[in-house]
């Protein structure tokens, strides 16, 4: 990583979340989103867009792990777009009861590829970005 990067990021992660134990992991994004700082800068935002900033739990692994994954993944989707969609999903929980009903739904899976899991679901289920086949979520009668 190169010095003007390395900057960046460092910024990133002193704007990040700092009480309780935000910066501690805050430095594990770094690694996680391969040193890039737009990507990095782009998860912080969801988090707080979705008024989870606050929140235990708001920057553990696995939800920084998830939302990676899923900016990564969904290439076909500008990341704003992909961004919006999220927030709308994510705010109307916490992350820790969003990640206790992600792994009740795939209850074999990483807690991060869970919560990964239930997001792609419904972006796409969106008719603007549903060309996927979609099944249902195995909910287990739980209700989102």
């Amino acid at each position: 990583m190169n010095k003007q990067n390395k900057a960046r990021v460092e910024t990133i992660m002193m704007n990040a979340h700092t009480e309780g134990n935000g910066i501690k992991t805050a430095l594990i994004p770094v690694a996680i989103t391969n040193n890039e700082p737009d990507e990095l800068r782009w998860v912080f935002r969801i988090i707080r867009e979705a008024n989870w900033h606050m929140e235990p739990g708001a920057y553990s692994r696995s939800v920084i792990m998830a939302l990676n994954y899923v900016y990564t993944a969904r290439c076909d989707i500008s990341p704003d777009e992909l961004r919006t969609e999220i927030v709308k999903i994510i705010s109307q929980s916490s992350p820790k009861r969003f990640e206790y009903m992600a792994r009740a739904c795939y209850i074999d899976r990483k807690p991060s590829n869970a919560m990964a899991s239930v997001i792609e679901h419904y972006i796409n289920k969106l008719p603007q970005y549903g060309e996927r086949k979609v099944q249902e979520l195995p909910t287990r009668g739980l209700i989102f």
